[in-house]
């Protein structure tokens, strides 16, 4: 998975099917993509099932792009 990709990209559906299926908000989806929200990690659960990664693999893209981010400043 490449940097700065939505889940809906990582997914390849639209914003409002990927929100459907994690069973939340559009509007929510936006705002935990923008890191504007804390997640409940019931939500985190379910985001990272419908992105048909095991735990270890969500957070080892997120520290990969992390560190893609950290080199780029």
């Amino acid at each position: 998975m490449s940097s700065n990709k939505t889940f809906e990209e990582r997914k390849g559906i639209d914003q409002k099917g990927f929100a459907f299926d994690c069973d939340i908000s559009r509007t929510q989806l936006h705002h935990i993509e923008k890191g504007k929200v804390n997640i409940r990690i019931g939500t985190l659960l379910k985001i990272i099932f419908e992105l048909d990664l095991s735990i270890t693999e969500f957070f080892s893209v997120l520290e990969e792009e992390s560190a893609t981010l950290k080199k780029k400043k």
